[in-house]
């Protein structure tokens, strides 16, 4: 684990909640780093994985991944988990394969609904070889309501293809009206 990341404690995702598909994203974070990738891809698909410049989008970083796609989507890998990331699922991913992921404890998931969710929403992106938006209710406090935004964007990997994806994934609080 990146000795950056201070205490990790997993935050409890509303497991019996269908994750929202979405047509654009809505969230500040998520739509900044869909317009970088936009401007990156020109009027290609995509761009190439070697065209993001972390250091453009530096503020993002934290909650940013990178997932490689292995064997045509038979499975996925998180090359980069960001920080905020890590630190905000209870788990620094890096290196992690899809298909070997387990819950972090007191999570509140299954290993069968964590590696679905993972799968079916990377499986999703590859396929449609296009920007893919979701919102998803996290547990909050009892002073605001939370909710993930998350963006996953394919990216090339020196072919035409998709090799691997760049997401997002962005916490909103909302304050509860008294």
């Amino acid at each position: 684990m990146s000795s950056f990341i201070r205490e990790l404690a997993p935050r409890r995702i509303d497991v019996a909640a269908a994750i929202e598909f979405m047509a654009a994203p809505e969230n500040a974070e998520a739509i900044a780093l869909f317009e970088y990738w936009d401007g990156k891809r020109g009027a290609r698909p995509m761009p190439d994985r070697n065209e993001i410049s972390p250091s453009e989008i530096a503020k993002l970083l934290p909650w940013i991944g990178i997932i490689e796609v292995i064997a045509s989507g038979r499975d996925f890998r998180f090359r980069v988990f960001g920080s905020g990331l890590a630190e905000w699922t209870g788990r620094d991913r890096s290196g992690e394969l899809f298909s070997e992921l387990e819950p972090v404890p007191g999570s509140g998931q299954t290993t069968d609904a964590l590696r679905k969710r993972w799968f079916d929403v990377a499986g999703l992106a590859l396929a449609a070889a296009k920007p893919i938006f979701v919102r998803a209710p996290i547990h909050g406090t009892i002073t605001e309501v939370r909710t993930l935004h998350g963006v996953i964007l394919p990216l090339t990997a020196g072919h035409a293809e998709v090799g691997q994806l760049l997401g997002g994934g962005f916490i909103e609080k909302t304050p509860l009206r008294a």
